[in-house]
């Protein structure tokens, strides 16, 4: 089990923390909070509550076997226990859960009273998580069976505009793409769609702004909007969503020279629409 769990470690690589937990995972709330966590496994989650309700007891040297108790009601109490600590679990609304789980019900029927119990537990505790879970996958010789998904964001919910609302629509952009906004004094970005690699990039480049308010290179020089630019950029942050990439400009890049919030704004509706620019396949523009 050691060099098993070892393995998982490893495989999961250094951008992982591992967190060991017989029972109450909820107790490490605060180091869970913004982050992705994923519980490994059910299966072994589920047992210790069924060690911690004396279900059956694990040997204390190898020349002993498991003790196994035949009160079955001690595995109902196990299973109502591990179920309400799930749900106080994924009560916390900052995280992003991902369960792995057993089904062992398919495999062989086992021999003793308490060894079925814990299969009917087990199949239980999965059918109550996979209740709450918003995506569920199977996965069976290594390949993905999808289960239970989300409601595909791009159905629609309601009619779209008419022909005349998206003519107005369209209108009031192109007016309010003319009015003249403040340049950051720092530098500036460019937003475009890599489809090779299924990307929004934005790309920062540093810049002077002169006497008259214009945007120039280092050297003074006036940079048309359509300029071929040589130079390469200060910082390059890659995206696949608008989401992802707003928040590594504006939350992880610590030396972030952005201050206006009409900028910020700016940057915001660009991202989403190369977001849908590289979902539905549009030219993406940058305004």
């Amino acid at each position: 089990m050691k060099e098993r769990i070892s393995k998982h470690v490893a495989d999961r690589g250094p951008n992982w923390k591992t967190i060991e937990c017989n029972l109450n995972l909820s107790e490490n709330a605060e180091q869970f909070s913004g982050k992705a966590v994923m519980v490994d496994c059910l299966t072994l989650w589920l047992t210790n509550f069924f060690l911690e309700e004396g279900a059956f007891s694990m040997p204390k040297t190898d020349d002993e076997n498991v003790t196994v108790s035949s009160d079955t009601k001690a595995s109902e109490l196990a299973l109502q226990k591990v179920k309400q600590e799930f749900d106080k679990l994924v009560s916390q609304w900052d995280v992003t859960f991902v369960f792995v789980t057993n089904e062992i019900g398919s495999g062989v029927h086992p021999e003793h009273t308490m060894s079925r119990a814990f299969v009917d537990c087990q199949g239980w505790l999965n059918q109550h998580v996979s209740a709450r879970a918003d995506r569920v996958v199977h996965m069976v010789a290594g390949q993905p069976h999808m289960i239970k998904q989300p409601r595909p964001v791009d159905v629609p919910c309601f009619l779209p505009l008419d022909a005349e609302m998206k003519i107005e629509q369209a209108s009031l952009d192109q007016l309010l793409s003319t009015r003249r906004m403040q340049m950051e004094p720092e530098g500036y970005f460019l937003v475009s769609v890599d489809r090779n690699i299924h990307r929004i990039c934005a790309e920062f480049y540093s810049c002077i702004l002169d006497d008259q308010g214009r945007v120039c290179d280092l050297e003074g020089n006036v940079i048309p909007c359509d300029a071929d630019r040589k130079v390469p950029p200060v910082k390059r942050f890659e995206g696949r969503t608008a989401k992802e990439l707003a928040v590594m400009v504006f939350e992880k890049w610590p030396a972030c020279p952005l201050k206006s919030l009409v900028h910020a704004s700016y940057l915001g509706r660009e991202f989403q629409k190369a977001e849908l620019a590289l979902i539905h396949g549009f030219k993406y523009e940058q305004d």
